[in-house]
């Protein structure tokens, strides 16, 4: 916490030239809604302390910029250290929200201990039963360089790179594993034609978007394995 203080003030100070670059009556609209209702699940281990940072360098950036301000709803027994991983009560609140701030989960090893069941369905983990239940294809990690009041040693890179992964499928559709023998494990790896062009189109849209807001090219490159995966 003591560093996300540090953070919360840079947050504060990033906060003021995006304000000069947002328009007045975008800032008055915001200003005059209520607050975002935002849910937050803490997770495991670190997941209490992490989500606690974000939430005061996010709401110490939407008080300088001035715009609404966020309601966090907390709720307890998502994870695997108190809870069951994932319950009922979480996925009505997620759906009825529709925005959720999630911390990581230590998700057992093996299989019996992470298996989550709901709505009529097995999951590997509480996460995929997110992704799944709620079509959570896109996983979309932003990655931009800024100027730091203190040293860094590559304070000389500009990054600005937005990366978008398939959530659903690959190794994550959440196949069972098999073991052939005691020494042998073996997982599918899915891949679909529509889950790839889905997730395909959803990153171009997003180059097209960038591209529009900064007034210069944006350049979309596709990560595969078809030099191996053959087909």
């Amino acid at each position: 916490l003591q560093y996300a203080g540090r953070v919360e003030a840079h947050a504060r100070s990033l906060a003021r030239p995006m304000l000069l670059r947002t328009s007045a009556r975008h800032r008055q609209k915001c200003t005059a809604s209520p607050a975002r209702d935002v849910l937050v699940f803490d997770g495991d281990g670190v997941g209490p302390e992490i989500i606690t940072a974000a939430r005061r360098v996010a709401d110490a950036a939407l008080s300088v910029a001035g715009v609404r301000g966020i309601r966090w709803i907390k709720m307890d027994g998502y994870g695997y250290d108190n809870g069951l991983g994932v319950t009922e009560a979480h996925l009505e609140a997620f759906g009825e929200v529709g925005v959720l701030l999630k911390g990581p989960l230590s998700i057992p090893a093996g299989t019996s201990g992470s298996v989550i069941e709901a709505r009529g369905q097995a999951f590997t983990s509480a996460n995929q039963a997110l992704r799944q239940l709620f079509g959570l294809y896109a996983n979309v990690r932003p990655a931009r360089s800024y100027a730091l009041p203190w040293p860094t040693r590559f304070g000389d890179v500009a990054v600005d790179l937005l990366i978008v992964r398939e959530n659903t499928e690959d190794l994550y559709c959440g196949a069972p594993e098999v073991w052939v023998d005691k020494d042998t494990c073996q997982a599918t790896k899915r891949i679909s034609r529509g889950a790839s062009a889905r997730i395909a189109e959803y990153a171009c849209a997003l180059a097209l978007q960038r591209q529009a807001e900064r007034g210069a090219p944006s350049l979309v490159t596709a990560v595969h394995k078809a030099n191996v995966c053959k087909q």
